[in-house]
């Protein structure tokens, strides 16, 4: 009795691994609910940085780059050739680092660094991945709520 629970319980495992991040159409979330609406205009955002600093923002579009190492960062494109970086820079949210091409979905605060980020692990870092590049970007959307709908094969 007790080998065919460990065996049910691997096959639960199993099929929720693969179900996670294979499935096309299969939304993924991260961190707490999107509560806003509305997506903010990335090209507004892009231009007005400072009018959105602190402010409470939604903006989604393709993933256009990832963090190799752990998922803690992303660059979505709105489809129109404007572009902006989600970062999670306490690694509480992050996304799979095979979500490009994806449809992403991130709310937060837009974050402006008073001066430039410190990198909070080195290339090489066994918990973030080895090696890799992380973005360090002049602003960011703090992710604190993601949901993707992964690319289709």
């Amino acid at each position: 009795m007790r080998r065919l629970t460990i065996l049910a319980a691997a096959a639960a495992l199993a099929v929720f691994f693969t179900v996670g991040c294979e499935k096309d159409g299969e939304i993924l979330k991260a961190g707490g609910p999107i509560t806003l609406e509305e997506a903010n205009d990335i090209r507004m955002i892009n231009e007005s940085t400072d009018q959105y600093d602190g402010q409470m923002v939604l903006v989604e579009g393709t993933v256009m780059g990832v963090c190799q190492g752990s998922g803690c960062w992303a660059l979505i494109d709105d489809g129109k050739g404007n572009q902006i970086y989600a970062k999670s820079p306490d690694h509480s949210v992050s996304v799979p680092v095979d979500c490009m091409g994806g449809f992403l979905r991130v709310q937060g605060p837009l974050f402006i660094p008073e001066e430039e980020p410190e990198h909070d692990h080195e290339p090489g870092d066994e918990d973030h991945g080895g090696e890799h590049v992380c973005a360090t970007p002049g602003f960011y959307v703090t992710m604190t709520a993601a949901e993707l709908t992964p690319a289709k094969e």
